[in-house]
């Protein structure tokens, strides 16, 4: 896949409405984000230690509390989300 770019944009359903853009601000009721830069770039250092975390806690269970991920709401929020797009693109790689 080549880097997306003003000329050929990637896009990318829409993580706020789910392609659902009824009312949808985010993409303005397109469902779909458009970038033309390389999403990796997006990818903050607290998002991918989410995405790590989540990962975690998927093969291994949750930790007693204490430590790295005494699970605030937050991590919680994040963790569902991880697991919500993994599912997506499992789905869409098998539907292919």
């Amino acid at each position: 896949m080549n880097r997306p770019s003003k000329a050929e944009p990637l896009l990318m359903q829409c993580t706020v409405c789910h392609g659902k853009p009824v009312g949808c601000t985010a993409c303005k009721q397109t469902g779909f984000s458009v970038l033309t830069d390389c999403p990796l770039e997006r990818i903050t250092a607290d998002t991918h230690f989410a995405v790590q975390l989540a990962d975690l806690v998927e093969k291994a269970g949750w930790p007693k509390a204490g430590g790295a991920l005494d699970q605030t709401s937050q991590f919680l929020e994040a963790a569902q989300q991880v697991w919500y797009e993994n599912a997506h693109w499992k789905a869409d790689a098998n539907s292919k």
